[in-house]
């Protein structure tokens, strides 16, 4: 009999070389330095643990040893799939760990009382490691499936010379035309969370990352996070799937760069300006983007479960107009012009301070400035750009029902194109003072999906999904904000006021909370008022409030009605 413990959370048992039992504790890892001293099967304080054996051995190795003398190994990095997916297999790995060949190897390969499948090996030198496939048949009903894998060789007695069981998961195919319910951010990673986001009704929620600095250095795509990282995001795919929920990734490449002030934007005087923001068309950065979408949509994209990306949220509130001298050369080759030595700042220019500036302020098309503006915020700050070659990138490797969506897009001037080619369109509202303020954000989504246009000229590459090109091609979904700023919505009393004379439960546990719950009316009225619109999903951010959480954050759980 042995046992041994990988670090990783699973222990197995083996009786004579074959595994007998097999339990995995997600969020373990290695063994720490404890209180007491190392033992087994003795007494330890007030605890008594006996041990009806004698222990052979005990050894602490760097990695798992083997007691088989033959290793089965699953390469595929999926357990969970859909009914009636196409073209299944299950890649397997068979290795002698023998110090002598073995012949005439048997692998048996059984699924329930279906008929099982044999693989004949004539030769296995030791060490020698053969790939099989299985091929799954998921016109099977949705259930748990446990594949048995046993190894037969001369002299074993008709007995397995090793088994091992792989539990499998069919599921059901999804509903076609289901509206996107979007928790923006949630913690589908952390143990419970996804019954949690199913509990109150939603389809997807983020929760994906990616390595950055890996990618930039290796200048071509890569793996997007480390093994075991990558590992757990990958095992987090398969527990949705088998949940019914779609997780989506946040990427903001652009956006992590901002650190490095080779990229940053710079002033006519060629200095850096003060807002640490990049020069989205700097050279080399579009490349980046889209090795960052590759490397993903590699890991990623043959996961039914992994659906959605957001790219670049938030980011061209930093933006501002740059003078390097490849930004001055894009907009010359444009519209044949130099940047007008009015332009300053990304808001525009005040009439007033222009010489001869018409009395009733109505300008021609090829006005300068109003050439400049629109070429800035459709392409000249870059970030529409750096968002459709994301895009391309993630289009290599991806499902075709994958979506791509941008916010806050109408946190711009007011021009089509916003977010590059993305499929989505979205914007997030506080619904105080009046929950139909959101209707305003959701009609100018609306306009601007109605008249997207693309923004680049170059064709989709092979294996790009180019549903959202061309006019009208993007989609809107509208956000509500689950969290209420306090100081706009339940501000504290100011030094010298009396405080109320009724204060809520929040307020007394939780006195210094900044953002609180949003009322339950409000976020009834909010969802009607955008769910009267078009729209083809709806999304919501600020989980902490939504949902007690364990940890602190600024987002405060206070009102259980709004869930």
């Amino acid at each position: 009999l042995a046992f041994t413990y990988d670090g990783q959370g699973t222990g197995v048992f083996y009786l004579n070389g074959v595994p007998i039992s097999q339990s995995t504790h997600p969020g373990r890892t290695g063994i720490v330095p404890g209180t007491h001293g190392l033992s087994i099967g003795d007494r330890l304080g007030s605890r008594y643990a006996g041990f009806p054996g004698l222990i052979d051995q005990v050894r602490l190795c760097e990695g798992v040893l083997e007691f088989r003398p033959v290793a089965v190994r699953v390469l595929s990095d999926r357990r969970v799939f859909l009914r009636m997916e196409p073209d299944v297999q299950l890649r397997l790995q068979i290795v002698n760990l023998r110090s002598r060949p073995m012949e005439e190897v048997t692998v048996r390969l059984a699924l329930n009382d279906m008929p099982p499948q044999e693989k004949k090996l004539q030769k296995l030198l030791p060490g020698q490691k053969e790939e099989i496939v299985y091929r799954l048949d998921t016109r099977l009903r949705p259930d748990v499936y446990p594949l048995q894998v046993e190894i037969f060789a001369p002299g074993g007695g008709g007995e397995p010379v090793a088994a091992q069981t792989i539990p499998l998961r069919i599921v059901p195919r999804p509903g076609p035309d289901r509206m996107p319910v979007v928790m923006w951010g949630g913690r589908p990673g952390q143990p419970g969370e996804i019954e949690r986001l199913k509990r109150i009704g939603f389809t997807h929620a983020l929760g994906l990352g990616v390595n950055y600095g890996s990618i930039f250095e290796a200048g071509r795509p890569i793996d997007p996070l480390p093994p075991e990282a990558l590992e757990a995001q990958k095992q987090l795919l398969d527990e949705a799937l088998a949940a019914d929920l779609t997780i989506a990734i946040s990427l903001s490449p652009g956006d992590w760069l901002r650190s490095k002030e080779q990229f940053r934007r710079v002033g006519r005087d060629g200095k850096p300006t003060r807002k640490e923001d990049i020069c989205a068309l700097y050279p080399g950065l579009d490349a980046f983007c889209q090795n960052v979408g590759i490397s993903v949509a590699r890991a990623f994209g043959r996961f039914p479960a992994f659906g959605a990306a957001l790219v670049h949220s938030e980011v061209r509130d930093a933006a501002a107009p740059c003078f390097h001298e490849h930004d001055r050369e894009a907009f010359r080759r444009a519209t044949g012009l130099e940047i007008p030595p009015e332009v300053a700042s990304p808001r525009g220019v005040d009439y007033r301070r222009l010489p001869q500036f018409p009395q009733d302020r109505v300008i021609p098309d090829d006005h300068p400035l109003l050439l400049y503006y629109r070429w800035y915020w459709k392409q000249g700050d870059g970030w529409n750009g750096l968002n459709t070659v994301l895009c391309r990138g993630l289009r290599t490797g991806v499902r075709p029902d994958f979506w791509i969506w941008h916010d806050p897009a109408v946190r711009v001037a007011k021009v089509y194109g916003s977010g590059g080619e993305v499929d989505i369109i979205s914007q997030w509202t506080y619904t105080y003072p009046d929950p139909i303020r959101i209707g305003l954000a959701t009609d100018e989504l609306l306009t601007m999906a109605a008249g997207a246009t693309q923004t680049a000229s170059e064709p989709h590459p092979a294996g790009s999904n180019p549903k959202q090109s061309g006019s009208g091609g993007q989609q809107v979904m509208k956000m509500t904000q689950i969290i209420w700023y306090r100081s706009q919505t339940a501000p504290e009393p100011k030094k010298g006021q009396l405080p109320p004379a009724y204060h809520a439960r929040w307020e007394i546990e939780q006195p210094d909370a900044p953002f609180i719950t949003i009322a339950p009316m409000h976020l009834r009225e909010a969802f009607w008022t955008k769910i009267a619109r078009p729209i083809q999903g709806i999304m919501y951010h600020g989980w902490e409030s939504l949902v007690p959480c364990e940890g602190h954050s600024s987002y405060r759980y206070t009102h259980p009605q709004t869930q």
